[in-house]
């Protein structure tokens, strides 16, 4: 990374670690549910998409000591 710690995001670091914050609707990813109304009540996307937001959010010069 080739920027300042205030311009770099927690995400940022994320990705270059783990890759891309896929949202997916499943998370064992069934083309099928065998379920009328899903287990999870869909709250695995919502999970993923604040995750991912709350790290958008929070720069690496926080996290530095002064």
């Amino acid at each position: 990374m080739n920027r300042s710690p205030e311009k770099i995001t927690i995400l940022d670091l994320y990705h270059c670690i783990e890759g891309e914050i896929n949202i997916i609707d499943c998370p064992v990813e069934r083309l099928i549910c065998p379920f009328n109304v899903c287990l999870m009540g869909n709250i695995i996307p919502k999970l993923t998409a604040e995750f991912r937001d709350f790290m958008k959010y929070k720069h690496l010069s926080n996290y530095i000591a002064k």
